[in-house]
């Protein structure tokens, strides 16, 4: 009875300390979890969820402004967001774009980045983020800007809003430039 006690001590005992390794590295059994254990620690409204493999990027809209978050899954259990960032305008006068892009370095010496986008102006169907470089007028030709840029990703606008996870070199991350496209390849929106 006493060895029969003892184990069922040692393992609710393991089982807390388990769940507490759980808990201070930031993982969650949930993807919903994971969401409201990060920073800021408000979910907001759900308005944009794709996969990309283990990686999931979200963008949430509540009273504190958009927030793109990136959640990682291990396992297929075990989820922890590992990147957030608040989408903004590139003008404060203009807000017809509010963009993002946030990046950290992974284990492969890479860099898991996230871009996203709020579009409000319905005209726009695309969004194109490019890293080329201009001095002073940017090139409206679309062929130009891809074979000029290293990062060339068209995101499809759905419910006004678009995303992307893309693991990218060193050389490839920063001086992102997004671009809104219309219906007719005609772009709408320019910035940084």
């Amino acid at each position: 009875m006493k060895k029969y006690k003892r184990r069922i001590i040692l393992i609710v005992g393991l089982l807390v300390f388990g769940l507490y390794l759980l808990h201070i590295s930031e993982y969650s059994f949930s993807q919903e979890g994971a969401l409201k254990d990060s920073f800021p620690q408000y979910n907001g409204d759900i308005v944009f969820e794709q996969n990309f493999k283990n990686n999931k990027v979200v963008i949430l809209k509540g009273p504190q402004g958009t927030y793109a978050k990136l959640i990682k899954s291990k396992w297929k259990i075990l989820f922890r967001v590992t990147n957030v960032s608040v989408l903004g305008p590139m003008y404060p006068e203009d807000e017809s774009i509010l963009r993002t892009w946030s990046a950290n370095l992974n284990s492969n010496k890479r860099y898991d980045t996230i871009l996203a986008v709020e579009v409000s102006d319905p005209k726009i169907m695309k969004v194109i983020i490019t890293n080329e470089q201009f001095e002073e007028k940017a090139s409206v030709d679309l062929n130009e800007i891809k074979e000029n840029s290293k990062v060339f990703i068209e995101l499809d606008v759905v419910n006004g809003y678009a995303g992307t996870f893309q693991e990218m070199a060193i050389d490839e991350v920063g001086g992102f430039v997004f671009r809104g496209v219309d219906n007719t390849g005609s772009i709408k929106y320019f910035g940084r």
